[in-house]
């Protein structure tokens, strides 16, 4: 089943089995066939014995590689970097045991931003495809990931322009889809290519499928066409499952001399289930090996430095400990140094009693250890924490720090109309679901406020008086057990002003 064609009835079938949500390879047969003259060249071209020798050298061969990040032409809809990140990290524990490590290209700007509407809408159009081929940085496995909102295209390897696309919510630390396209990348094919497009539900296959020899289950003798059927390698058993499965396969199926198929589950080329997949086969791994030296990435320099980073080792330096930070300019977070760190991920949340509520900005720095959170970004008095990830271009795996807390108050110069400006009242979980509302009310000066719930028609259905509110943050209770589902009006009034929001009950 194709993935363009994946229809949300069958998705919905998939529900209970771990490979709920996980999308396919938009890798298809004709794509497929360009990836196996690559390999197929590469075999011919590079002698064995060179593979050979660079295989057992164990020296670590280091593949730069560009991650463009690509919102629409606003900036509105980039991959969150933690994800990017663990994708790194996913993608250097399953190359680790052949000594192919990936690590950032560039020391600085080691992660690439751009707005592109064509390929936030679509990933797989025209425009999106012609973008992405000529953008690419040179001497590196491009990565783009976006969220193509119109069509949720799979993710995929493109031989043409020689990149890879990643959807948004593919690039994660869990699922294979990194490691996966960039075995294409390397010249591996699916290991039931051929099958793309067309499911095998069981019994004896065809002696062809979409125009190619489907691979018998014999290695050796007569029968065996494994070095020429499907992937091309006779260590990776004969597999004709094109679509996403769980493991272990249970199907019966045979092939056309009624052998009992028996594929290997655990490749990361085939399509068995994320939770299946860890492993290269070593004729695959082979196959990398040719492509490397084809591509002559078999002696990159390795990245100054290499070596762990922790995000243990930050220590934060200002505002920290629920300091108070008079909100006259931008605020500027500090923290130490951390060895071997060439930049940082800086997290800066909105807190409410310690717990966080909103995301004010998540941004990267290089060379530096201060970030500058834009006033804009910032309102009074509120509270907020802040933590910092470290990484070099190699290490890119490392935990958050701990949380440093401040908190935000009016400036001098403002006390006077600060209610009409930074007051507010927010609902939380609405519509409202539970017999009491969450009511969250922000107020720049403690005060007196009473709170009234009207219904659409006008009506005064709650009237709390003397509420006392504390300056920042407070959390009221709202009893809604009474009411019927539908749309109400929550007034807070106050001597400096009032707020008004619409609740829903809805259970």
């Amino acid at each position: 089943m194709n993935f363009k064609q994946f229809t949300t009835a069958a998705f919905l079938a998939l529900i209970g089995t771990t490979a709920i949500a996980q999308h396919k390879c938009g890798v298809g047969v004709e794509d497929g066939a360009l990836i196996k003259e690559r390999m197929l060249e590469n075999r011919r071209n590079v002698p064995v014995e060179q593979i050979q020798a660079f295989q057992n050298s164990r020296a670590i061969t280091y593949v730069p590689v560009k991650f463009t990040i690509v919102g629409d032409n606003n900036g509105v809809g980039y991959c969150d970097i933690d994800q990017i990140f663990a994708m790194h990290c996913d993608m250097n524990n399953d190359y680790r045991t052949q000594d192919v490590q990936f690590v950032l290209k560039d020391a600085a700007n080691s992660v690439r931003y751009a707005n592109n509407t064509s390929i936030y809408n679509d990933g797989s159009g025209s425009s999106a495809s012609f973008w992405m081929g000529t953008n690419k940085i040179a001497g590196a496995l491009n990565i783009y990931t976006s969220a193509s909102v119109n069509n949720q295209v799979a993710s995929y390897y493109s031989p043409f322009g020689d990149y890879i696309f990643v959807l948004n919510q593919m690039a994660n630390g869990s699922s294979s889809t990194g490691s996966h396209e960039t075995g294409h990348f390397l010249s591996l094919n699916h290991t039931f290519y051929g099958w793309e497009g067309t499911d095998f539900t069981g019994g004896t296959a065809p002696n062809s499928v979409g125009g190619s020899a489907v691979e018998r289950v014999a290695r050796s003798g007569g029968t065996a066409n494994c070095a020429s059927a499907a992937d091309g390698f006779c260590d990776t058993p004969a597999d004709y499952i094109s679509y996403r499965a769980n493991c272990p396969y249970t199907g019966g199926g045979t092939d056309n001399t009624g052998a009992a198929i028996n594929p290997e589950e655990s490749l990361i080329m085939s399509y068995y289930a994320d939770a299946c997949v860890d492993s290269f086969s070593p004729e695959q791994k082979g196959a990398i090996a040719a492509d490397l030296i084809q591509r002559g990435w078999q002696s990159l320099a390795a990245p100054s430095p290499t070596a762990s980073v922790s995000g243990a080792s930050v220590v934060g330096v200002s505002p920290i400990g629920g300091a108070s930070a008079p909100l006259v300019n931008d605020v500027v977070l500090t923290w130490n140094a951390v060895p071997n760190a060439t930049g940082y991920v800086v997290f800066v949340e909105r807190t409410l009693f310690g717990s966080s509520i909103e995301t004010v900005s998540k941004a990267i720095v290089y060379g530096t250890n201060t970030y500058t959170v834009p006033a804009a970004l910032l309102s009074y008095p509120r509270q907020y924490s802040w933590k910092v990830k470290p990484f070099n271009q190699y290490q890119t795996c490392a935990a958050y720090s701990a949380p440093f807390a401040f908190s935000t108050t009016a400036p001098a110069t403002a006390v006077e109309d600060v209610f009409k400006t930074s007051a507010e009242m927010t609902i939380l979980s609405n519509p409202v679901g539970s017999m009491t509302a969450d009511v969250l009310i922000n107020v720049p000066n403690a005060t007196t406020a009473s709170m009234l719930l009207y219904s659409m028609d006008g009506k005064q259905i709650v009237n709390m008086n003397g509420v006392e509110l504390n300056s920042g943050d407070n959390l009221q209770l709202l009893d809604v057990s009474s009411l019927n589902n539908g749309v109400y009006v929550l007034v807070v009034t106050t001597p400096e002003g009032s707020l008004h929001q619409k609740l829903v009950v809805q259970r």
